[in-house]
């Protein structure tokens, strides 16, 4: 499969007419994969709406192995192949989880079975990409910044693919950006010696209803949050941006809330051309 060096990320909390139309301007736009997340809702049903619509690949960039049984997992994989062909590419991640050492288990097994499709394993820690890298086809890396992607990149011979929050600045979606990256944050605060209060699913349920969360204690870790954990900037620093990333992996994803904003997406176009010939 032909990812290409840029792709982008839509999630399924759009209604059905919102995502076919976004889908199908990233496509145009020249876009040949598109990543769909494990949320608050159902990553197969969002496949299934992009693939009828458009032609594009599609990755599960991740599901959650503590979250789903692997044997749900295969099953509705199986069922979008019967109807839309070799079109999917499988993430798969740890989650949320209570035993680190169950969650690695259940993300091993879980890509095991999943073979021989192209299989790989959503990665934060040098220790689950080690032992992951033995049997993914390539490692998704919850970090775009540089160091960090690294790292981790230096750990496996697979394909690298950098995966976080991006937008071009200034936007009506900042706050969504702000909080994107503090979800990231928050599941490596300890490596940064940073402890995150607020409710983050509270914040998330705020932005969905429109209501500013600016006088959020997040919004103090603002520009920590921004340069660490995010793709921003206006257009020629959004490029530069992926281009570093590039050099040290070979696919960047561009996650939300990139693709909620209009005059990001109308920039897509001229950010593929000059990252893909990077």
């Amino acid at each position: 499969m032909n990812f290409g060096k840029v792709s982008v990320n839509l999630n399924g909390d759009l209604n059905d007419e919102e995502l076919v139309e976004k889908a199908k301007k990233v496509e145009k736009a020249g876009v040949k994969i598109v990543w769909i997340g494990d949320f608050d809702f159902d990553p197969f049903r969002t496949a299934e709406i992009i693939a009828e619509n458009t032609d594009l690949l599609i990755g599960f960039g991740v599901l959650s192995a503590s979250k789903r049984d692997c044997g749900e997992i295969i099953e509705k994989v199986e069922e979008l192949e019967e109807r839309f062909g070799k079109r999917f590419v499988v993430g798969i991640g740890a989650g949320q989880f209570r035993d680190a050492k169950d969650a690695i288990h259940r993300v091993l097994n879980c890509l095991k079975m999943l073979k021989p499709r192209m299989v790989f394993a959503g990665c934060s820690s040098p220790k689950i990409t080690r032992i992951a890298s033995e049997i993914a086809d390539g490692i998704l890396i919850n970090y775009v910044d540089p160091k960090l992607v690294e790292e981790l990149a230096s750990l496996t011979k697979g394909i690298k693919v950098s995966y976080g929050p991006c937008l071009i600045l200034p936007s009506e979606f900042e706050e969504d950006l702000v909080l994107a990256s503090a979800i990231v944050l928050k599941g490596v605060e300890k490596r940064f010696g940073i402890r995150i209060e607020e409710n983050l699913e509270k914040l998330v349920e705020m932005r969905r209803k429109g209501i500013s969360i600016k006088n959020s204690e997040i919004f103090k870790l603002k520009d920590f949050l921004l340069e660490k954990f995010a793709i921003a900037g206006d257009v020629d620093l959004v490029v530069l941006k992926i281009r570093k990333l590039l050099a040290i992996c070979d696919h960047v994803v561009l996650s939300d809330p990139f693709f909620r904003d209009e005059k990001s997406l109308k920039m897509f176009s001229y950010l593929l051309r000059a990252c893909e010939k990077f």
